[in-house]
């Protein structure tokens, strides 16, 4: 493709606006954040877009954010077991 109309070959449209280039001259000013083409800088799970000249990462690849792995709520010994009783009905733990 020679020529991106939709985003003016920057490859990056407006996300609240994707018929409306993110970058260049035309650019969106609505200041939402940026998509990528899906004309012309198509992705998938195993493709990424290009990204913008001059894109920096806010995080670093190699510094993942700590997984949540959540709570056990059958595990009796749980910290918060205390803060709740238990069934007036039932005697269960809630």
């Amino acid at each position: 493709m020679k020529w991106c109309a939709r985003c003016d070959n920057c490859h990056w449209v407006c996300e609240e606006h994707p018929d409306q280039p993110w970058l260049g001259a035309r650019a969106c000013t609505c200041g939402a954040a940026g998509a990528a083409c899906p004309v012309c800088n198509q992705s998938d799970e195993s493709t990424a877009p290009d990204l913008p000249e001059g894109f920096q990462a806010d995080v670093e690849s190699s510094q993942q954010l700590p997984r949540y792995t959540g709570v056990d709520m059958d595990d009796p010994n749980r910290p918060e077991i205390e803060h709740f009783g238990n069934c007036p009905v039932c005697g269960a733990l809630v």
